[in-house]
């Protein structure tokens, strides 16, 4: 019997370990999706597994993409800020801005393959049918020279699509920098973003008389000579609050987008989002003719002012109304209704 039930055992297993690589196959067939148009992904997690198809382009910021061999992208792939490992096929072009990038062996690139102010690693079996325009700080044929010895303005030639390619950068930097400081300091950010809400107009208007001022105290700082070397902490604290201002002023109009699209952020989204989406604004307002100046000039002074009405996020403005409470003191008892004696100091009878 004992035997038997050994023999019953093993035949199970060997019929197990047969049959098992199919209904894994099968599993995974079934699993196999298509996603139809475009995706838009924000500090999000997204896998495209093998079988799976996605009809349209697909643009990530600041999260994780990978796509699995045998996965089929027809579309252009943009990430910004984020982590992408290819190991699929994309029937267009791949562009990375910042953050990490890995192209297995069996990636497969129909366009062209764009990567700059990042770390991007291109397997040697990886087909790149396009043209690929790699500039990263690991690329070793990064030629240094180029900037130290950088031609006068009027010589040069600039590529359109590098500067663009640059500001983007740039700009995704300051919108992680941004949602950086709002997880570290969620208070001070809070408050400086609802004194933009409330008195945006009080700001600009505080930030344009301590214009005026700061050069003036300056000048006594530095004709004490004692204060001289606290000058140079001064303005390095200054450029830190305006740093910090525009962040709130972003802040403040990621918050406005999330209550217009009804969606649910945490702080550090609503932050990177409304700063990427600032900064934009202003390169694009910057293009206008002497429009640039007037607009940086408005928000630096804004920022400048939230900072000081705030006191760098430590408290809210408008201050809240102050409450009195007064305290009604009772009556001391009267000495008649204790004393039930007579005039002569008599015992009560």
């Amino acid at each position: 019997m004992a035997n038997r039930n050994k023999i019953l055992l093993i035949v199970s297993l060997l019929l197990f370990c047969i049959l098992a690589p199919s209904g894994v196959v099968q599993a995974r067939t079934l699993q196999a999706q298509t996603y139809e148009g475009d995706k838009f992904l924000v500090g999000q997690s997204f896998t495209l597994s093998e079988g799976d198809t996605l009809n349209g382009n697909l643009v990530m910021i600041g999260g994780t993409l990978s796509t699995e061999a045998g996965s089929l992208i027809n579309g252009d792939l943009v990430i910004m800020g984020g982590t992408l490992t290819l190991a699929g096929e994309v029937n267009g072009d791949v562009i990375c801005l910042g953050g990490t990038g890995n192209l297995a062996p069996t990636a497969e690139v129909t366009g062209n393959l764009v990567s700059t102010g990042g770390w991007l690693y291109v397997a040697p079996q990886a087909k790149i049918l396009g043209t690929r325009s790699i500039n990263t700080p690991g690329d070793t044929n990064f030629d240094f020279s180029k900037i130290v010895n950088r031609p006068p303005k009027f010589e040069s030639s600039r590529n359109p699509l590098s500067e663009l390619l640059w500001s983007i950068f740039r700009t995704l930097a300051l919108a992680a920098m941004a949602a950086l400081v709002v997880m570290i300091f969620p208070k001070p950010s809070e408050n400086a973003a609802e004194t933009v809400r409330s008195s945006a107009a009080v700001s600009w208007f505080v930030g344009f008389l301590t214009l005026f001022i700061l050069p003036l105290v300056l000048v006594v700082m530095a004709i004490t000579i004692i204060l001289i070397p606290v000058i140079p902490l001064l303005l390095f604290v200054l450029m830190v609050g305006i740093v910090f201002g525009f962040i709130a002023i972003g802040y403040e109009i990621g918050k406005r987008l999330e209550e217009m699209t009804k969606a649910t952020w945490a702080p550090p989204i609503s932050a990177g989002i409304g700063v990427f989406i600032f900064s934009l604004v202003l390169h694009g307002i910057a293009l206008i003719p002497c429009m640039g100046f007037v607009s940086l000039s408005i928000v630096f002074l804004i920022a400048l002012g939230v900072i000081i009405l705030s006191r760098f996020g430590s408290r809210k403005y408008p201050l809240p109304p102050r409450t009195f409470t007064s305290t009604v003191v009772p009556p001391a008892p009267s000495t008649s209704a204790k004393s039930t004696g007579n005039e002569n100091g008599d015992p009560p009878k």
